[in-house]
């Protein structure tokens, strides 16, 4: 009951908050409100618990409930106005078929992928529920510190204290607190540590990545061909791995996702609403992993070229609304990093930035640029292990293919986001975390959080080629 109860409240509370940003636009059925509403309340719910600690306020489900309890009577309120909005005519074109096959076969087709979706679902939940954390990198960077705040029953901000937030049991104090907040909450309502159920939420986050993705295509194209797409993403190594281990990539990658499928929304319908969703998903991603906000200056940037191209005007409306949700999220955690003077790498407990520098280089080694990275980096995505099927060499052929396509559409704003994201994590590597590419540490774990985004532009573009009858 405890279980049930860590997952349905943050759940409940997130479907009400949803509803509001999705109920102007009528394509929007009740599981776009479950699976936006698990990321929408689950973000909440840490936010919460981050806002407590940092009162210092003791950890408890009374303390952590009751704002959340407020937050979702105010949106029930709000949300008992009905409205409805005609969706607009596709950013991207639209019109044709997608499949022409005999219905019987169709209908087949899609029951024997929902079968194998489903065993892929059952396989992920029972792995969560019997294994405790199973990776080193798991424990190290995420379940050793929410260990300690749930013993703690708060963040232990007393300066004075050998153990300051975590010091000796985090590792490096600038990783957010998302996923270790939630094995917190876990914990409270299970009522003990228990390392198998204290990480839970990890296939329920693959489980709204699928649904997003799923829902997102389904409204652009036909069901059918979400499953289909659906089949090649779920069967992807990696993903389905993150999806027992914990760690906080998968949460960031529904993040990105969801982040994007709003997005892409917006740009469908102009609907403002789409456009804060998509901000609050991004404020969510940078308290997930730092690595959130190349998200959101990606993100950013299309927008401003959007408005800019399509001359909209006012433009502070839109720029309002985005980053509005965005700060509410992220700003807490933003200011505390800088009044606290911890940062964002990996340079001992401070998570300072050492620029040309890499601190997981042998001494007097790691100085200067590292352009070796680009090429070891090329063969693991391409040739060797990135463990994503062959979604990258595919999507690199079909965009060759529809360039055309893509900049004839708006398209093109998804692409502007997916290669500003590879560019800041080219960056990244070249100046900071050559290991992540040198040794494969991070590489594979940095490519989960936007591949899925790769699959959906993959995907569209598809469906635009199809609908165009191109050969």
């Amino acid at each position: 009951m405890g279980l049930f109860f860590a997952i349905m409240f943050p759940a409940v509370v997130g479907f009400f908050v949803a509803s509001w940003f999705l109920r102007g636009d009528t394509e929007a059925c009740f599981f776009d409100r479950v699976f936006f509403g698990f990321g929408v309340g689950t973000g909440l719910l840490t936010l919460i618990i981050f806002l407590i600690g940092l009162l210092g306020i003791g950890f408890s489900l009374p303390a952590i409930c009751t704002p959340l309890v407020v937050i979702s009577v105010v949106f029930i309120i709000i949300n008992l106005k009905k409205e409805g909005m005609r969706p607009a005519d596709y950013i991207s074109g639209g019109g044709g078929t997608l499949f022409t096959a005999h219905r019987g076969l169709k209908l087949a087709l899609a029951l024997m992928i929902l079968i194998w979706i489903l065993c892929k679902f059952y396989f992920v939940i029972s792995e969560s529920m019997l294994r405790p954390v199973l990776s080193w990198d798991t424990w190290f960077n995420w379940s050793a510190g929410a260990k300690f705040f749930f013993y703690e029953k708060g963040l232990l901000l007393d300066p004075g204290s050998e153990f300051y937030f975590g010091s000796g049991y985090r590792q490096f104090l600038g990783h957010p607190l998302h996923t270790p907040l939630l094995q917190v909450w876990f914990a409270l309502c299970v009522g003990s540590f228990d390392e198998a159920l204290v990480t839970m939420w990890s296939p329920l986050y693959f489980i709204a990545l699928i649904g997003v993705f799923h829902l997102a295509l389904k409204k652009e194209t036909t069901a059918l061909y979400g499953l289909i797409c659906v089949f090649f993403l779920a069967s992807a190594p990696l993903i389905t791995y993150h999806a027992i281990d914990a760690y906080s990539d998968l949460p960031l990658a529904f993040y990105f996702l969801a982040s994007t499928a709003s997005f892409w929304r917006y740009l469908k319908l102009g609907d403002r609403r789409y456009l804060m969703l998509s901000g609050l998903f991004l404020g969510i991603s940078v308290f997930t992993k730092n690595e959130g906000l190349f998200f959101f200056i990606a993100t950013g940037a299309a927008l401003s070229l959007y408005l800019l191209k399509e001359g909209k005007k006012p433009l502070a409306g839109d720029i309002f609304s985005f980053l509005v949700p965005f700060l509410i999220f992220a700003a807490p955690w933003l200011i505390f990093k800088t009044v606290s003077g911890i940062g964002f790498g990996h340079s001992g407990a401070g998570s300072g930035l050492e620029w040309l520098s890499d601190p997981k280089y042998a001494e007097g080694t790691g100085r200067g640029l590292h352009f070796e990275v680009f090429w070891i980096a090329i063969k693991e995505v391409l040739v060797r292990r990135s463990n994503f099927n062959l979604i990258f060499p595919f999507w690199i052929i079909l965009s060759i293919w529809g360039f055309r396509r893509v900049l004839d559409s708006g398209l093109k704003y998804l692409y502007i986001i997916i290669f500003l994201v590879i560019g800041a994590f080219a960056f990244t590597y070249l100046t900071l975390e050559a290991t992540a590419v040198t040794e494969s540490t991070g590489i594979h774990r940095n490519l989960l959080t936007y591949t899925p985004v790769i699959f959906l532009s993959a995907a569209l573009l598809l469906a635009e080629l199809i609908r165009g009858r191109d050969r």
